[in-house]
């Protein structure tokens, strides 16, 4: 697997692309990869089965964006003619939508694939673990910070990378925490963080990993 000093500067060409959103959350990830797609020209519809008054506040965020929804079930004839799949975190690999999109060979992403493919700095500096993630992305970036260093934190802490896109330049650190859902996103693009740190494996996400090999080999990305 590439580190992502290997990777270069690698741009999707998203102008026009038909895409999926699969998960648009409550936590505002979803909403970060809704916004970005339309903003790099997109055509974007959210699937979600959640239903409406439960993403009320995601999708008043969106409100002022072309965005189609399917909400509280998923329609296989959202798969039809699109370039590519994004999907939430918090969906499984195994989801039979998911698994149907694999079948029809449709490429699937998340965030985290957009984000290393977009971000414009190549000093990026991931932080996972089991627990005390958020409290070591917090004062990592505040270290940075008091060093004068331009830094951005963002990641599982409810902050999107995608919307702090516009903040990063080359030489903006980035600190972001990862969860090992947001990991499975690097499958992909086949790269890793040049810089990473674990704070610690538990026993941990048993109903979404067979055992304690498969979650140890997510953190590992």
């Amino acid at each position: 697997m590439r580190d992502e000093d290997d990777m270069g500067t690698q741009v999707m060409g998203l102008s026009g692309s038909r895409v999926l959103v699969m998960g648009l959350g409550v936590h505002g990830g979803g909403v970060g990869v809704a916004r970005y797609l339309v903003g790099s020209g997109a055509r974007v519809h959210v699937t979600d089965m959640q239903s409406p008054d439960r993403l009320g506040a995601s999708i008043d965020a969106l409100s002022d964006l072309p965005v189609g929804y399917t909400l509280g079930h998923h329609d296989t004839s959202d798969l039809d003619g699109i370039d590519f799949l994004v999907r939430n975190p918090g969906v499984p690999r195994e989801a039979p939508f998911l698994l149907e999109a694999q079948r029809r060979g449709i490429p699937i992403y998340m965030e985290m694939t957009l984000f290393f493919l977009a971000c414009p700095s190549r000093r990026i500096v991931a932080i996972t673990g089991t627990k005390g993630k958020t409290t070591t992305t917090t004062l990592t970036g505040e270290i940075f910070r008091r060093a004068g260093r331009d830094t951005v934190v963002a990641g599982n802490l409810r902050v999107s990378a995608l919307g702090q896109l516009s903040r990063i330049t080359p030489t903006t650190d980035v600190i972001l925490e990862l969860s090992s859902f947001q990991l499975e996103g690097l499958d992909a693009i086949r790269t890793s963080p040049r810089t990473a740190a674990v704070t610690n494996l538990m026993v941990d996400h048993l109903n979404r990993y067979p055992d304690m090999a498969s979650y140890m080999d997510a953190k590992r990305r």
